[in-house]
């Protein structure tokens, strides 16, 4: 288990994990893992863009329009 997605790269990087990532994710030393065995599928994910805070910064207000905008 990691809380972000540079601890999954370390941890395979290091040769001790296994993550679900999408291809573009991959860095250099990490390869896909090809096996006969099937893994479940993978249950559905639902993103959100929360509403704004009181006091958030300039860029955190103009990442939350482009992510809107993207997944909107």
């Amino acid at each position: 288990m990691a809380s972000g997605v540079a601890e999954l790269h370390s941890a395979r990087a290091a040769g001790r994990g296994i993550a679900c990532l999408k291809a573009s994710l991959l860095c250099a030393g990490v390869q896909v893992l090809r096996t006969a065995w099937e893994p479940p599928a993978l249950p559905q994910a639902r993103f959100v863009v929360l509403p704004p805070r009181a006091g958030e910064s300039d860029f955190v207000q103009r990442a939350r329009q482009v992510l809107a905008a993207d997944f909107g």
